[in-house]
C-alpha cells in the first residue's frame, strides 16, 4: 500500500486514475490474503538448522569478497590479525574518545545559520540535521584476487553524524568534476574512446594504478584544488545557494572528522579519505583531475590517457616510459603508482582486455579475473522474472558492446553457456539475444523509475496494474537475504530505536500514538518536559494532562510499536495506527490516507 501511494504522490496523475489504482490494488490485496501458501517445512527446518550452526560458530568470519560475487569464510583469528595489521601500518591513530555531542551541536548551529540565511531549504535542513550519534564502524573486505588475501579497509558511515551531509555535497562536487576528458563513466565509454586512436610503432599500452588511493589522497592539496574549481566555475551554483566558503566549511567537516570504531576501540584516520564515506569517490576523482591537469595534459609523449577511479590506461612513447612514471610518482609524496606493461601485445583494464591488431588498431574483448565465479542470479531464485531477464540482457549487451567483431560470437557462446549453468532456459536466452540484436538504436523516452517490494504473484499483479495506468518503469527489491542473516564481519550496531510509539495515560484508557526518527526514549523525555512546564501547544500528551488534573503518563506503557527509519513510511504507519486506535488523545489525525484503503489495510494492522 505504501509503495503504491509513494507512486501516486505525483501531482500530474489525475485523481480519477489514482482512485482507480487504489481500488484495484485493494482487490489484489484481498484476493492474495485468501490464498493458501504451501510451505516445505522440511526444507525450512534444514535451512534454519544450517543457519543456526553457521551463526553460532564463533571461530569463523563470513563475508563477501572485495570483488566478484563470492562469499568468503575466513578463520576469525586470521581476519582480526589482518585488520590489526591494517590499523598498525595504515594512516590510523588510536584515540580515547570522540566529542560527538560537541560536533553535533556545532553542526546544528551551522545548519540553523544556513537556514536563516536561506542558503538551504527547510526540507534540506530537516534532512541534513543529525539524527544519530553512532560511530562509523571499520571492517575488512578480502581481496581474494591478490596473494595472501589482504583486506581492504572499509568504514560503514551509514546512519552516522555526517552521512547525510556527505550525500548532500556529492551533487555539486559531481557537477564540478564533469566534462573531464580523461575520466570514464564506464567500460562502454572506454571502448568508444579507444576507437579514436591507433597504436603506432614505438608506443606501448600501460596501466598505472594508484596504491591505496583513498587512504593516501592528500587532503590539503585536494581541498585547495576544489576551492580553485569552485571559484573558477559557475555551473555548480545552479543547484545550491551555498557560497564557496560554505561549501569548503562543510566539506572540511566531512573530510576531517574521520573517526571510527573497531572492536569497541576508537580510531581516527589521520590522512587520506576513508573508503566507505559517500564523499570519498568524488574527492579522489577531483584529485586525479588535479594530477592530470598538472602531469598529463601537456605531455606530448602521453598519446592516450583514461582513468576510472584509481585505475588508468594509457598509450605512451615507450622510450619516455621511465620519465613519465617518475613524474607521476613525484607529483605528491603520499601518492605512489604501480605500473603494468602490456604482455604479448595485450593488457587488461576494467573488465576489458585491450590488444593490438595487425595495423595498430586497438582490439577489445571481455576480461574476467581468474577469481571470477560466473555466478549470477539463479533462474530458480525468488525474484521477479524481469530481474532474471535483466541478467540475460546485461550479459548479452556487454558482449555486443564491449567485444569487437573478432570476439563477439565467441563471447555470445560463453554467455549462453554460463547462463545455462545458472539454470536459464536456452530458449529464453536465444529469445533475448534476438530481441537485443533487433532492438532499435533510438533513445527510448525517459520514464520515471519506481521500486516495489517483490512479493511473488502480488508484485506481478501490482506491476501490471501500475504499468497499464501509468508511464513508469518498475524495478523490484527483495526481502531479507541469507547474506544479511549470516554475514558477521562487522561489529554489531545498535538498531535505531525509532519509529511508531505509544504512550498511555495511567488514569484513563486514552493512548497517544506518535512517530519519531530519533530515539523514542528521548521523545518520552520531551513529552514529560512538556507536561511539567505546561507546554500544551507542543504536545497532545501535555494538553491531555493539563485538561485532566490527576492524570499522568504511564511510563511502563511506553513502547515502540514498529521500528521504521523511512520518513514517508513512518508517517503513513503512524496514521494507520491512529485510525486503528479509537481511544486516542491525539489532536491531529496524522497524514491523510485515502479512505479506499482503510477497509483492506486496517485489519492487517496489529494492535499494539
Amino acid at each position: 500500500m505504501i509503495a503504491v501511494e509513494n507512486v501516486l504522490l505525483d501531482e500530474e496523475i489525475p485523481e480519477k486514475t489514482k482512485n482507480h489504482i487504489r481500488y484495484e490494488a485493494t482487490k489484489i490485496i484481498n484476493s492474495e490474503k485468501r490464498k493458501t501458501i504451501k510451505v516445505d517445512y522440511k526444507m525450512n527446518q534444514w535451512i534454519k538448522n544450517t543457519m543456526h550452526k553457521l551463526k553460532s560458530d564463533q571461530s569463523i568470519i563470513i563475508t563477501k569478497s572485495d570483488k566478484g560475487n563470492t562469499t568468503v569464510i575466513m578463520d576469525k583469528n586470521e581476519y582480526e590479525e589482518k585488520v590489526s595489521e591494517l590499523l598498525q601500518s595504515g594512516p590510523y591513530q588510536r584515540i580515547q574518545s570522540v566529542p560527538v555531542d560537541t560536533l553535533q551541536e556545532e553542526y546544528k548551529t551551522i545548519l540553523k545559520k544556513l537556514l536563516i540565511e536561506e542558503k538551504i531549504s527547510k526540507s534540506q535542513f530537516h534532512k541534513l540535521s543529525p539524527k544519530s550519534t553512532s560511530i562509523p564502524i571499520l571492517y575488512g573486505s578480502p581481496k581474494i584476487h591478490k596473494p595472501d588475501v589482504p583486506l581492504r579497509p572499509i568504514i560503514d558511515y551509514r546512519n552516522t553524524l555526517f552521512y547525510n551531509l556527505a550525500m548532500f555535497l556529492k551533487e555539486p562536487l559531481q557537477i564540478l568534476a564533469e566534462d573531464n576528458k580523461y575520466s570514464l563513466k564506464n567500460s562502454y565509454q572506454f571502448v568508444e574512446d579507444l576507437k579514436e586512436c591507433k597504436i603506432k610503432r614505438g608506443e606501448v599500452m600501460i596501466s598505472f594504478d594508484v596504491v591505496s588511493m583513498f587512504t593516501k589522497v592528500p587532503i590539503k592539496e585536494t581541498l585547495e584544488y576544489i576551492e580553485h574549481k569552485l571559484r573558477s566555475t559557475d555551473k555548480w551554483r545552479t543547484i545550491t545557494n551555498l557560497t564557496v566558503e560554505d561549501m569548503m566549511m562543510l566539506l572540511k567537516m566531512c573530510i576531517e572528522n574521520t573517526f571510527f570504531s573497531w572492536r569497541q576501540m576508537l580510531y581516527k584516520q589521520i590522512e587520506g579519505s576513508p573508503m566507505g564515506s559517500p564523499i570519498s569517490p568524488i574527492f579522489a576523482e577531483l584529485f586525479m583531475q588535479f594530477l592530470e591537469e598538472t602531469v598529463v595534459k601537456n605531455n606530448r609523449n602521453i598519446k592516450f590517457w583514461r582513468h576510472f577511479v584509481d585505475d588508468t590506461f594509457s598509450i605512451i612513447q615507450e622510450r619516455k616510459l621511465k620519465k613519465i612514471f617518475q613524474s607521476l610518482n613525484d607529483f605528491n609524496k603520499n601518492i605512489k603508482f604501480t605500473m603494468e606493461k602490456e604482455i604479448d601485445n595485450q593488457i587488461p583494464f576494467l573488465d576489458i582486455m585491450v590488444y593490438k591488431k595487425e595495423h595498430g588498431e586497438p582490439g577489445h574483448k571481455i576480461y574476467r579475473k581468474p577469481t571470477h565465479t560466473n555466478q549470477y542470479l539463479h533462474f530458480d531464485s525468488y525474484h521477479h522474472p524481469s530481474q532474471k531477464i535483466a541478467v540475460i540482457d546485461t550479459l548479452v549487451t556487454r558482449a555486443m558492446r564491449l567485444c569487437d567483431e573478432d570476439h563477439r560470437d565467441e563471447e555470445m557462446k560463453f554467455v549462453t553457456h554460463i547462463l545455462q549453468e545458472n539454470h536459464y532456459p536456452l530458449a529464453k536466452i536465444k529469445q533475448r539475444i534476438e530481441h537485443l540484436k533487433q532492438k532499435t538504436q533510438n533513445n527510448p523516452e525517459e520514464r520515471r523509475w519506481i521500486a516495489l517490494p517483490y512479493t511473488g504473484s502480488m508484485a506481478k499483479r501490482f506491476s501490471k496494474l501500475l504499468g497499464n495506468n501509468l508511464e513508469i518503469n518498475i524495478g523490484y527489491f527483495t526481502g531479507t537475504k541469507l547474506s544479511t542473516q549470516l554475514y558477521n564481519f562487522k561489529d554489531k550496531k545498535e538498531k535505531p530505536n525509532s519509529g511508531i510509539y505509544k504512550i498511555k495515560c495511567k488514569a484513563c484508557p486514552l493512548t497517544y500514538i506518535g512517530e519519531s526518527e530519533r530515539n523514542i526514549e528521548r521523545r518520552l523525555e520531551e513529552h514529560e518536559a512538556h507536561v511539567r512546564h505546561g507546554r500544551v501547544n507542543l504536545s497532545a500528551v501535555a494538553l491531555h494532562m493539563a485538561e485532566n488534573p490527576g492524570h499522568e503518563i504511564d511510563k511502563a506503557s511506553f513502547k515502540l510499536i514498529e521500528r521504521e527509519t523511512r520518513f514517508y513510511h513512518r508517517k503513513i504507519k503512524e496514521a494507520l495506527h491512529m485510525k486503528k486506535n479509537p481511544s486516542s488523545m491525539n489532536i491531529k489525525d496524522g497524514r491523510k490516507i485515502n479512505p479506499i484503503w482503510l477497509p483492506t489495510i486496517l485489519p492487517l494492522i496489529k494492535n499494539p
